[in-house]
């Protein structure tokens, strides 16, 4: 029979170190799962004009899980009249169960912190994508002094982290004096009939008798894309389109699934 020492030390891993890996994957798994509160959070920042980024919005939704598994019992239990009832060891619970419960919640918190400690190259794969502020900036000063053009941006539908993700990039066109339209590839299906990759990638349509060489709108999106830390996956086109005016060529930004390979 485990000593008591065993038991209440496996109720104390349970409650509180499991309590810390719930509130710290929580918010985590909700955004991967494509619930932004992260998001929330940074509107909810604004207007108080607070400037909160996305990291900091995901901790402080940790903290306020964390702050609810604590309290909460204690308050239930004041509430039903019986204060002390809530930080007592629960006579209900059987020894050995807690004491396997308390050794998986150590395992589980040593992996949890090797992710933690790897955060920054899983981000592509757990994380929506986000243009940032310091990114759209960089789109539009760069592209700002230059002719304006006129460049579409498609994206994955249905995925809601990928249509985010393209009206960001649309925006920052706008702002750039641009002309551009947010447009849906449902399934990935372009109206040429090629399928979206995953990532960023260009796509341009050529009219009859293009002259050949790389169109300067297209050379202007790689250059100011490139300077915004945005990679282009690839780069493709189609020739001799009826649809296209005699000698010109249409840019097309494509937004597919985000990447799933971790580097």
């Amino acid at each position: 029979m485990p000593n008591s020492k065993a038991v209440e030390f496996s109720w104390w891993i349970i409650r509180y170190a499991g309590g810390g890996l719930l509130s710290y994957a929580a918010p985590r798994v909700l955004v991967a799962a494509g619930v932004p509160i992260d998001q929330w959070t940074v509107a909810m920042g604004g207007w108080l004009s607070i400037h909160i980024d996305r990291e900091l919005a995901l901790w402080i939704i940790t903290f306020v899980i964390g702050a609810a598994l604590y309290f909460s019992p204690s308050l239930w239990a004041a509430y039903q009249g019986h204060p002390a009832r809530a930080v007592s060891l629960p006579a209900f619970r059987k020894p050995k169960p807690m004491i396997i419960a308390g050794v998986l919640i150590i395992v589980v918190g040593v992996v949890v912190l090797f992710i933690g400690l790897h955060e920054a190259s899983l981000n592509k794969y757990i994380k929506p994508r986000m243009l940032t502020g310091a990114q759209a900036e960089t789109i539009r000063s760069y592209l700002l002094p230059h002719d304006h053009f006129r460049a579409d941006v498609y994206f994955y539908y249905p995925d809601s982290e990928t249509e985010e993700f393209a009206t960001q990039i649309m925006n920052a066109l706008h702002a750039a004096g641009w002309d551009s339209e947010r447009r849906a590839a449902t399934d990935g299906k372009l109206p040429t009939g090629e399928i979206l990759v995953q990532g960023i990638s260009l796509k341009m349509a050529y009219g009859k008798n293009y002259p050949g060489g790389t169109a300067k709108k297209v050379r202007l999106i790689e250059e100011a894309f490139t300077k915004a830390h945005l990679v282009i996956g690839s780069s493709y086109g189609s020739h001799n389109l009826p649809n296209v005016a005699e000698g010109d060529v249409e840019l097309m930004i494509l937004v597919g699934r985000r990447p799933v390979v971790v580097e």
